[in-house]
């Protein structure tokens, strides 16, 4: 199961979703949970807390800054949980060979009608079980707000997966909702369940990446300020 993305997620804590994940304790009853959100929304992004209508921008800042250093125009590319697909068109704006997929058909469809000139590279897809197509195959793994929207229990899953689609030389981005190491999560008020630094790199650490270099941690630009974690990180050599 792949979750939808969470993408800019502003003003959460007042909507009507957050708390209603409640119960939902395996993949499948997450997949329909996303199902039925972007289903009865019929592509008004307004009844959405993680409308957008445009690029992540601090997945901009990185392609503008870094990403030209470490990922060669023509690189393949997979947004997982790619929402209504905007991020897999800025790629495919800058050059790059990307494809984007979400389990929910409905979310797969409004990208499709929203990039209608790329609506070849959405597919819709299991993250829990990614088909043949993706293992192991991307240079670039792009993870925006993607283990955030799930319950805490089910990040390994979701981090194993993301990291099953890298080649060997691939690097993976991650951008989550950050928390400090002292505040709880508290499960009830999810989603999204913001990581703290230590989680975001003890996730991939365990599926064999290690950090690129520290994890960013950061204010956004927001209208107030959302806590946000970025990190960028590659297959561990020593385990090769």
């Amino acid at each position: 199961m792949a979750t939808s993305t969470l993408t800019h997620d502003t003003n959460t804590e007042t909507h009507p979703l957050v708390g209603s994940q409640a119960g939902i304790d395996c993949p499948e009853a997450l997949a329909e949970w996303f199902e039925r959100v972007y289903a009865d929304a019929a592509q008004h992004a307004g009844t959405i807390p993680w409308k957008h209508d445009c690029a992540n921008p601090s997945f901009v800042a990185w392609l503008n800054v870094e990403a030209p250093s470490i990922i060669r125009p023509g690189a393949r590319v997979v947004v997982a949980a790619c929402g209504q697909g905007h991020d897999v068109a800025e790629l495919v704006s800058r050059g790059y060979d990307a494809v984007g997929f979400d389990v929910s058909q409905s979310c797969v469809q409004w990208a499709k009608e929203t990039h209608p000139e790329h609506a070849d590279r959405f597919f819709q897809a299991d993250l829990l079980d990614p088909p043949a197509k993706c293992r192991g195959r991307f240079d670039l793994v792009v993870e925006i707000h993607t283990v955030q929207a799930a319950p805490p229990a089910m990040r390994s899953a979701l981090a194993k997966g993301l990291a099953g689609m890298l080649h060997r030389h691939g690097v993976l981005v991650a951008i989550a909702r950050g928390r400090d190491a002292s505040q709880p999560v508290l499960e009830a008020e999810g989603p999204p369940y913001p990581l703290t630094s230590d989680e975001l790199g003890s996730l991939f650490a365990d599926e064999g990446l290690t950090p690129t270099r520290p994890i960013d941690d950061f204010l956004d630009g927001n209208d107030p300020p959302v806590h946000r974690l970025r990190g960028v990180f590659a297959v561990d050599r020593n385990d090769i």
